[in-house]
């Protein structure tokens, strides 16, 4: 029997609108399989919403900041669930990112001896200011001189085989807790994706690979115009309402289309 594959989303405080897009736009993608989603302090409406789209709810309380505990209660969410019957998991952040195209097939078609998958921001540690401050922050000038020059990969668009990532968000979340800054999340995922210990595990994507575009360093028009020099590869296009690679190819996940305005009512329309 083929295996299904699941997704996770974690939410706190928020009402059905700033989900209303995640949801919808994975319902019309094709996705097949099971979806459970994280929830904190989620009002009833909410949650009765979000049954309707097919989702299997999960509440939990927070006792730390949600980009640290989501990987925690992922974890915690995969022990009680029988992990023989899955094959993928995807895990998204919610409020910012829509699918384009049905996740398994990307996944199953590109993965082949690969267990995780991390979309490049298009730029290097060094080259974003965001990233080099939290870096810093969160672990000292000494593991941020060794990652600067290291592209940085983004935590919120992020999937793989379910056992193996289970166990790395495990390892991400006790890393996190070292961190000193209020997101060392995403800090910490790219320590473990920089090390030996990983790297032939890991499909390192790019725009090209049609995996995710993050559009908070590559289209964000407050920012584009300081970063698009030191992109590292060409920019995400918009063609017919839909985000393109420059083969031409639709992105499965776009992630932080909110960061562009004209963007971000083209897709409130599409999903209203």
């Amino acid at each position: 029997m083929k295996k299904k594959d699941l997704i996770v989303g974690c939410v706190s405080n928020y009402n059905y609108d700033n989900i209303h897009n995640w949801s919808k736009s994975l319902i019309q993608s094709g996705f097949d399989g099971d979806k459970f989603i994280i929830t904190y302090n989620i009002s009833n409406d909410t949650l009765l919403e979000l049954q309707k789209d097919g989702f299997i709810i999960y509440e939990s309380q927070l006792y730390t900041n949600i980009v640290v505990q989501r990987f925690a209660d992922v974890w915690r969410l995969l022990n009680n669930l029988d992990l023989t019957q899955y094959n993928w998991l995807i895990s998204t952040d919610v409020k910012d990112v829509i699918f384009q195209t049905n996740p398994s097939n990307w996944l199953d078609k590109n993965m082949k001896d690969y267990k995780f998958v991390v979309a490049s921001e298009s730029l290097k540690y060094c080259d974003e200011d965001w990233a080099v401050y939290n870096m810093n922050e969160s672990y000292g000038p000494e593991v941020y001189q060794w990652i600067s020059d290291k592209t940085i990969y983004n935590a919120g668009s992020v999937a793989g085989e379910v056992n193996f990532t289970k166990d790395l968000f495990f390892i991400n979340y006790l890393l996190s807790l070292a961190g000193k800054s209020h997101n060392p999340d995403q800090a910490s995922l790219n320590i473990l994706l920089s090390t030996n210990l990983l790297q032939d595990k890991i499909k390192y994507t790019d725009n090209i690979d049609g995996w995710a575009c993050q559009l908070g360093t590559t289209m964000d028009p407050a920012k584009i115009e300081k970063y698009k020099p030191k992109l590292l590869e060409s920019q995400p296009l918009v063609k017919n309402n839909k985000l393109i690679n420059s083969q031409g190819e639709e992105y499965c996940l776009v992630h932080q289309y909110d960061r562009v305005p004209e963007l971000k009512n083209i897709i409130n329309q599409i999903y209203a």
